[in-house]
């Protein structure tokens, strides 16, 4: 029995707190995409020793020089192009449109039950009040 109540508790708080947590993962994601990302990224790929390299090339023939600057020098800036980018930044709008529906449509949900008395929040409270009664009454019968 308390593992069905423990469900039905997780159940009733994803269906209340369902936009936060959109949010937080969309503000998550893009703060690995743009910000974390880049840094390890920069940090792995760039670790070539540049004065180094120059003095290998310098001792090479200048025929060897250009080949080894034409093909060598692209290679080492190499820069992380964010993933939620791609695709013309499709998941960027897509997540918007989810969060500015979600956050129109509790809104008026909200508002309109307000606007007939209703407090939004009561179903909650009695959901919770009926879950403890019945556990309750549960506990008593055995």
């Amino acid at each position: 029995m308390k593992k069905k109540y423990t469900l039905l508790k997780l159940s009733e708080w994803l269906r209340e707190y369902w936009r936060s947590l959109c949010a937080l993962v969309y503000i998550l994601i893009c703060l690995f995409d743009f910000m974390i990302m880049p840094i390890v990224y920069t940090s792995i790929y760039n670790k070539i020793d540049t004065k180094e390299l120059l003095l290998n090339i310098s001792q090479l023939d200048t025929q060897a020089q250009v080949v080894a600057v034409t093909s060598i020098i692209p290679s080492m800036s190499r820069e992380w192009k964010p993933l939620t980018l791609q695709e013309s930044g499709l998941f960027h709008i897509s997540f918007g449109a989810i969060l500015t529906g979600a956050a129109l449509m509790g809104g008026l949900v909200r508002n309109n039950l307000a606007k007939n008395g209703i407090n939004p929040y009561d179903h909650y409270y009695q959901l919770n009040k009926e879950l403890n009664q019945n556990e309750n009454d549960s506990k008593h019968k055995e």
